[in-house]
């Protein structure tokens, strides 16, 4: 009875990757159609301008500040005209990954907008290996740790502002 549950199991995951691919493919071509539609000429490119519309076009709203960096990502400039803009390939891609993916990318592209300059990577990797003990390290100079409850209080507070010991 187990093998035959299992078997099963199995088989439907297989479906269920096959319904995805299908997926991916539909969305595919769903995104190169949109893209078609908007490009003006047989270079397949469009501006960078016509990302909004573009989106828009596909039923998903668009938001400037989340597309920016996704735009400044997935943009290059042209050589001819000196114009930003998107290829198809690139966006196509870019939109399946969006969609089906897992958002490791975003992430990426969020830190590269931060900046990359030296005093705030510094402070990053800082902050970053002191870790926990870092939140119980006493504030300010003077204050002191309540010896009942372990609260931390300010140097101007004699009693304790949790147990008021």
């Amino acid at each position: 009875a187990f093998v035959k549950w299992y078997c099963k199991l199995v088989d439907k995951e297989d479906s269920d990757e096959s319904s995805q691919d299908s997926e991916v493919a539909e969305e595919k071509t769903k995104a190169e159609a949109a893209f078609d539609n908007i490009c003006d000429d047989l270079s397949d490119t469009i501006d960078a301008s016509d990302f909004a519309k573009l989106l828009e076009s596909m039923g998903t709203t668009y938001c400037e500040e989340e597309h920016r960096r996704t735009v400044k990502k997935i943009s290059e400039v042209d050589s001819s005209s000196g114009k930003k803009v998107i290829k198809k390939s690139v966006f196509v891609q870019w939109y399946v990954d969006w969609l089906f993916g897992d958002g490791d990318s975003d992430e990426e592209s969020e830190a590269e907008s931060r900046g990359s300059d030296a005093a705030s990577s510094k402070k990053e990797s800082k902050e970053r290996s002191e870790g926990w003990g870092s939140l119980f390290k006493t504030s300010e100079k003077g204050s002191w740790k309540c010896e009942v409850c372990m609260v931390t209080n300010g140097p101007s507070v004699f009693k304790c502002s949790a147990c008021e010991t």
